[in-house]
């Protein structure tokens, strides 16, 4: 026991687990106190809501505009029980015509100010805006009859305002329009109940205004407002040009909505911002179009919206707007947040320096005082909590520094012994001493025995006495020991170096922790690789050489904290993603096509609208029902119904042959390429392959699938497939090496797709036919002559996309003559210029899956950006749904700094909602 004792307190092994489980168990009051940090965040997050409950919320402005009531009436055949006519009946129905200003600006200042609940800080502003505009001349004749030989009857316009909170209207509006001052009255006459519209304000058209209407002239108005509001400021621009220009002397704005200031000037003494918006770049009018009841047409005369079809609640979400808000230029609960998640590498990094100390300069530090350090660092952050929500961030974080840097000086330089204040542990101490001692002690009598033995074997070996003769019998076993020895030194060494290659890969490892490649360990990933690195130091430690003994207790802990780093970032990205929201993080998210193991934890993300669509494989099929799977999409399409949200795009990848992820809910037919093996006259070819897709589309049609990743149209090569080539092998699922016979195939297959209401997909663009790489692991690169390509490979691509809703799937491929740095799936040359430009392609693309190594490894957040900014319309990420969430994020991060082309986004988002041709 006492032995034990011993080698527990002078193991180095024995210190280094014990500072891997300290290190670990310190993690509990960290998660303690970042719980309390979150629900400090929490509690000021609802005082905000209190305020909006009570004061005022975030406001969003729409208007004015022009609306005229109208009365349609007409003469319906009376019949009697035997349906013979018997006289006429007049009928008629009320409908309210819409008129939007031409022109529209807006100049107004923010004065910020500030609230208090408790003591969270919360801020609010007064808006004192002129809003100056015109409308056109109405004309009569654009309304059309909805019934024949129907008479029109108008009644008195009015012009209609509205804010999301009118609590916030600070006095009423005054509002002048042709000469004429008018006054605004309660909700909105002429709507539903249901309708949000309806909860503003409106003003009648009278005296000189009205005679103006009535003469066709167009009215000019200029209205003066006052409105307070929290936060944020959105405006919609529903006029034909519509202009503004606020300035507020708050020094820290941010700019969102689905249009950034065009000009905006930041300094220390405020903000001055102006937008530019055309209506040619906005469905806002849509939008509002569809706050209306009944016919509401624009200037146009040409749209028919419903409230209740529409959005029945007044919920202004996802109207298209441009904001401004206050932003709090130090939040100090995320600051906290922040800092809070570097606590594991403080508490590391300090308890490997102690622990460097005591190894080198022979400092002995008991396990209390290394907890207690460890402590003192958990309770800095505590202290910065409270202290940061009374005075100044650095302030706290000053005087946290100070208070945790003396508490940790005293409890290093107390020594260890006066900490074993308990009689057991201090006689257990001695009896340790006691016998290390005894065991110096025998350990240099045996020394100096051998080296006496040593002197009187050479002495009696030269006299040759016998005693010499007996001690030199001993001789050969002396040497068979060195021999022993030697070989126990080569085992050693090689061990050695063995545990230092084992700690190098597995920090290597660490360092791709979450890998996709390795998605099949992931939920023990984690716990695996801490013990890996357990066994490996001990390794290292017990046959490496003394010297390099402290590299690799570096080696362990650098691996350690870079783990432990890896899984704190994709666990806050995990948590943040779907609690993101707003415009833009929904225009962000409806480019993102992902993958699932269970469909509920999509639920919030479709909700939401962070995804734009599903892909449905093998692994959500497998051993299911089409029932079952049918219901779990519509379950998904109904949240996006109930959220006022377009509906997903559910994907999937049936080609036929050995690529039929939905096999056997859906019969597995043979690939596109048997249909050559018989030989058939080229009309029948068609045929045979229009009614092929016609029978899949119907298939997956019946599933709820609106995206089908087939047909294949790169080109055969007659070459068998490279030794590394593990899952493309493209010979085996292309058409045909002719690029007219794959042309008239996939084009009739595709035609026979969208007979069902399926849209196909063109891959693998530029074509994997001339690359011997697999990109599901390596990077590939096709050096082929563009000349070449665009006769021969890129043929199927342009005459199918160019006769068809197809769209083309961008492969990891790097095309240096086009792009030498950028594979096609994230090239903005390739996708801008040369597919959209000089093809004239206006169709949808969709990234091959990022999560393959050839894209993956480039790093994913630089190929989601970069395929974001190229103007990609879907990016996927199937394999490894999991990398959604740090694809997401640093789309949003990108988006914040500026580094996306937004307006190019919003094409991009009207581009995936357009119905099949």
């Amino acid at each position: 026991m006492l032995q034990f004792l011993k080698a527990l307190q002078t193991s180095v092994l024995a210190k280094v687990a014990g500072l891997f489980f300290l290190t670990l168990l310190l993690c509990i009051p960290l998660a303690e106190i970042d719980s309390i940090n979150n629900a400090r965040g929490e509690s000021q997050r609802e005082a905000a809501q209190e305020l909006a409950a009570t004061y005022a919320s975030s406001q969003t402005m729409i208007g004015p505009l022009l609306l005229v009531p109208y009365v349609e009436r007409w003469m319906e055949p009376l019949r009697d029980a035997q349906g013979k006519v018997i006289g006429q009946e007049q009928r008629s129905k009320e409908m309210v015509h819409a008129v939007f200003p031409d022109k529209l600006h807006i100049e107004g200042s923010m004065t910020p100010q500030e609230r208090y609940r408790g003591i969270f800080k919360i801020p609010f502003y007064t808006l004192n805006a002129t809003l100056t505009g015109g409308f056109t001349a109405f004309d009569p004749k654009v309304l059309p009859h909805s019934e024949n030989d129907s008479k029109i009857e108008f009644k008195a316009p009015f012009i209609a305002f509205n804010v999301s909170d009118l609590r916030g209207l600070d006095g009423s509006p005054a509002l002048v329009t042709g000469g004429e001052a008018l006054r605004f009255k309660q909700r909105v006459p002429g709507l539903a109940d249901n309708a949000w519209f309806a909860d503003g304000i409106h003003a009648p058209v009278t005296g000189a205004a009205l005679a103006a209407w009535q003469a066709n002239t167009p009215l000019t108005f200029e209205m003066k407002l006052g409105l307070v509001g929290q936060d944020t400021l959105a405006i919609a621009p529903i006029a034909d040009d519509t202009t503004a220009h606020l300035t507020s002397p708050w020094a820290h704005p941010s700019f969102g909505g689905r249009f950034l200031a065009a000009q905006r000037n930041v300094t220390p003494q405020g903000f001055d911002a102006q937008w530019r918006i055309s209506s040619l770049v906005t469905s806002a009018r849509e939008q509002v179009r569809a706050g209306l009841s009944g016919r509401v047409d624009g200037n146009d005369a040409a749209a028919v919206a419903t409230a209740s079809s529409a959005r029945p609640q007044r919920n202004l979400g996802p109207l298209q707007t441009f904001d401004v808000s206050l932003a709090q230029p130090i939040n100090v609960y995320s600051m906290s947040t922040r800092a809070g998640k570097y606590g594991m590498l403080f508490i590391g990094l300090v308890l490997m320096a102690a622990f460097m100390f005591e190894l080198f300069r022979k400092l002995r530090l008991h396990p209390i005082q290394y907890g207690l350090v460890g402590l003192s660092i958990a309770l800095f952050f505590l202290l910065l909590l409270a202290l940061s929500e009374k005075f100044a961030f650095w302030i706290a974080y000053a005087a946290c520094s100070q208070r945790q840097r003396c508490a940790a000086r005293r409890v290093l330089q107390r020594r260890a012994r006066w900490l074993a204040t308990r009689p057991v542990v201090r006689c257990l101490h001695r009896a340790v001493v006691r016998r290390a001692l005894w065991t110096a002690r025998l350990r240099k009598q045996c020394a100096a025995a051998r080296r006496a033995a040593d002197l009187r074997h050479a002495g009696h070996a030269d006299a040759g006495d016998a005693q010499g003769r007996l001690v030199c019998t001993v001789a050969p076993r002396g040497t068979h020991r060195t021999r022993c020895t030697r070989r126990m030194k080569f085992l050693r060494s090689a061990l050695g170096a063995l545990g230092w290659l084992a700690l190098a890969a597995l920090w290597f490892w660490a360092w791709h922790l979450k890998d996709p490649h390795l998605r099949f360990m992931r939920a023990w990933e984690l716990p695996m690789l801490l013990g890996a690195l357990g066994v490996g130091a001990v390794i290292a430690w017990r046959f490496g050489r003394r010297a390099l003994r402290p590299v690799s207790l570096g080696l362990v802990f650098a691996a350690l904290l870079t783990a432990l780093g890896n899984e704190a970032a994709s666990l806050h990205h995990r948590a943040a993603v779907p609690t993101s929201s707003g415009p833009l993080a929904q225009m962000l998210g409806a480019h993102f096509i992902v993958g699932y193991d269970d469909a509920k934890d999509l639920h919030e993300l479709a909700r939401k609208g962070l995804i734009g669509g599903v892909f449905i494989t093998g692994r959500n099929v497998k051993g299911r029902t089409a029932i079952e799977l049918r219901k779990e999409i519509d379950d998904l399409q109904a949240l996006r119904r109930e959220a006022g949200l377009p509906p997903l795009i559910v994907a999937t990848d049936q080609e036929g042959g050995a690529v039929s992820r939905l096999s056997p809910l859906i019969e597995r037919q043979p690939g596109l390429a048997a249909l050559l093996d018989v030989d058939v006259p080229e009309n029948e070819l068609a045929q045979r392959a229009h009614a092929y897709g016609a029978q899949q589309g119907r298939a997956l049609a019946a599933l709820g699938i609106t995206l089908n990743f087939s047909p294949v149209v790169d080109l055969r090569t007659g070459r068998a497939p490279g030794r590394w080539d593990l899952h493309t092998r493209i010979d085996e699922r292309a058409i045909s090496a002719d690029p007219a016979l794959t042309t008239q195939v996939a084009l009739a297959y595709e035609q026979g797709l969208e007979s069902a209401g399926v849209r196909g997909t063109l891959k693998h663009f530029p074509g994997l036919g001339g690359v011997t790489e697999d990109t599901h692991h390596f990077a590939a690169t096709l050096r082929t002559p563009v000349a070449r390509l665009a006769t021969h490979d890129w043929k199927p691509f342009q005459d199918v996309s160019r006769n068809s809703n197809a769209a083309i799937m961008l492969g990891h491929v790097l095309v240096p003559e086009l792009d030498a740095v950028y594979p096609a799936s994230f090239s903005r040359k390739i996708v801008q210029q040369l597919i959209r430009g000089e093809w004239g392609f206006q169709g949808l693309f969709v990234t091959d899956d990022l999560t393959m190594g050839a894209a993956y490894n480039r790093g994913l957040c630089d190929a989601t950006v970069r395929a974001l900014d190229a103007g990609v319309d879907l990016v996927l990420i199937a394999f490894d749904h999991d990398k959604y969430f740090d694809a997401m994020h640093c789309a949003q991060q990108a988006a914040r700094r500026g580094a996306l082309d937004l307006p190019m986004l919003e094409r991009s988002g009207a581009r995936r909602l357009q119905p099949l041709r």
